[in-house]
């Protein structure tokens, strides 16, 4: 039995620490300042992160549900590994991000600085600064991108990037940021692309579906109700 903290958000948008026993250690959302070993990591919202105890004495291996950001401490004995799901990225020291959630149709890692190896259920990937592999969940295929890298952290800061990304995509991203259920009604619209840069201290739910409504190719009407939210043609 291991004993461990989690950092956790209520509903008012409260952070508290909660102190806890498990077979594991779990971290949930927020900032963990450093992991035993040195490595800094964020979570985004409803993730968590998993190691036990031997993590920095024979092993640096942590497991992701959800959304966390890197910045690995250096070890040439020890390379850092994150396992989600079908896939593992294996470091030595750098920065990265990792993207998955249980309803994302692909595993997203994108790197910022240094060099990772992704391996998959079928083949191993090196990925280079400013790159981005997407792993299908379904056909199991992993293909890469060139990217402006750094956007896909900006959530740490507090911002929702969108580059190209369709609204069934965004969809859940705002719910996870905003504590909402959203519904789209028309499949038309789940398909539509949407580029665009929230803070969300700034902007609260209704002025970023007023904002994204407004936009020419992007025209949709909504409904909110509470928590709850219908986005219809």
């Amino acid at each position: 039995m291991y004993h461990y903290c989690i950092l956790c958000r209520n509903r008012s948008n409260v952070l508290y620490w909660e102190s806890k026993t498990l077979r594991s250690n779990t971290i949930l959302f927020g900032r963990i300042s450093t992991l035993p070993d040195g490595t800094s990591v964020w979570l985004n919202a409803d993730s968590k992160l998993l190691y036990d105890n031997n993590f920095g004495i024979n092993n640096r291996d942590v497991t992701l549900c959800g959304e966390g950001y890197f910045e690995v401490s250096k070890n040439k004995n020890l390379p850092f590994q994150v396992v989600s799901d079908d896939i593992k990225v294996e470091v030595l020291g750098t920065k990265f991000n990792v993207k998955n959630y249980p309803e994302d149709p692909n595993i997203k890692v994108a790197l910022l600085e240094g060099s990772v190896m992704l391996y998959d259920s079928l083949e191993s990937t090196i990925l280079k600064p400013n790159q981005i592999a997407q792993y299908d969940k379904q056909n199991k295929k992993t293909t890469l991108k060139t990217i402006a890298a750094e956007n896909t952290s900006a959530w740490i800061n507090g911002h929702l990037y969108f580059d190209e990304e369709n609204m069934e995509t965004i969809a859940l991203a705002l719910e996870r940021a905003f504590d909402v259920n959203i519904t789209i009604k028309d499949e038309t619209l789940k398909k539509m692309i949407f580029y665009g840069d929230f803070i969300i201290e700034s902007n609260n739910i209704d002025e970023i579906m007023n904002i994204m409504a407004a936009t020419n190719k992007f025209n949709y009407h909504y409904k909110i109700r509470k928590n709850e939210i219908e986005i219809f043609q």
